[in-house]
């Protein structure tokens, strides 16, 4: 899906003001087969997985840009003849002004998974955002109000403040994030934390991100840490793979989730391009070590402008 990180949708919106057509629309398919167990002591088995996806853009003027987006992912596994699904869309009205641009946006979230026979949960968020922009650097300062269903609250709060600079080809994003959770007016948890990007821009373009997160629960007074790593490569322009991992230590515990997968081009042409991918998706606990999912995938995907 052609949905860009806040700190380059900035950078998008000039572009597209800039293009001749006032349309521009993409659709992603993305079918797969793999191999993988759902949960811990769930027997191994196949799984069939698929992803959908919809954009769609369209310039209201000089200056105004209308964004409408959604998306479904499912996963179904053979060994419990059951399956999870996401599905997601949302609205963003984008405007500037100088060298300013403000975004006013809605998105809801709906998620189930009859493996682990848990409630369903989702949540509605709006958001509102401005951005100024400048020749080497952007400042961006976000607010977002969740309503959500299914958790242990009902209500979250999140301010960010985030930035980037050029230097040359490397782009250097820095960002602190404030979040606050409430259910029924009451204060559940706070978190806190900075997050760092880099993009570089040499022959291939290479992007990572460092996350950091401190979150505090105030009804059981825990506390938590939470990091993350995300690398995206493109070393050859039919070639590319992204890594990641994510970590969350208590003090009871430590758990992790792990994610990769690699990318090949297939046929191409201006209105579609298509590719073959493997991937691979794990989540562990420490102490004693035992991987809780795990799975392993592959197929083909298709991309249609």
């Amino acid at each position: 899906m052609r949905k860009y990180p806040s700190s380059a949708k900035g950078f998008y919106f000039l572009f597209m003001c800039m293009l001749a057509q006032t349309v521009m629309a993409e659709l992603v398919i993305k079918p797969s087969v793999g191999y993988g167990s759902p949960a811990e002591d769930i027997q191994v088995g196949p799984l069939y997985t698929g992803q959908v996806g919809f954009s769609h853009d369209t310039l209201l003027g000089d200056n105004r840009l209308l964004s409408l987006f959604s998306s479904a992912d499912t996963a179904w596994w053979q060994s419990l003849h059951e399956y999870q699904a996401t599905v997601q869309g949302g609205a963003e009205l984008s405007l500037g002004i100088g060298r300013w641009i403000y975004l006013v946006g809605m998105q809801g979230v709906f998620q189930e998974d009859r493996t682990t026979n848990t409630a369903p949960t989702g949540s509605i968020t709006a958001r509102l955002v401005g951005i100024h922009n400048s020749t080497d650097y952007s400042l961006q300062l976000e607010g977002e109000a969740s309503v959500v269903f299914g958790q242990t609250y009902d209500t979250v709060y999140t301010g960010t403040v985030s930035a980037s600079f050029l230097q040359g080809e490397l782009v250097i994003k820095p960002s602190v994030l404030i979040s606050a959770s409430f259910s029924h007016y009451t204060p559940v948890s706070w978190s806190v934390g900075p997050k760092i990007g880099f993009s570089w821009y040499p022959p291939f373009p290479i992007n990572l991100g460092i996350f950091c997160l401190y979150q505090h629960d105030i009804m059981d007074t825990d506390a938590s840490w939470q990091i993350a790593v995300d690398l995206a490569v493109q070393p050859l322009s039919w070639l590319g793979f992204n890594l990641s991992h994510g970590a969350e230590w208590t003090e009871m515990n430590y758990n992790g989730t792990a994610k990769g997968e690699l990318r090949f081009s297939l046929a191409s042409s201006p209105w579609y391009t298509s590719g073959y991918f493997i991937g691979t998706d794990l989540e562990y606990v420490v102490e004693p070590f035992d991987l809780t999912q795990w799975k392993i995938t592959t197929g083909i995907s298709f991309q249609i402008f």
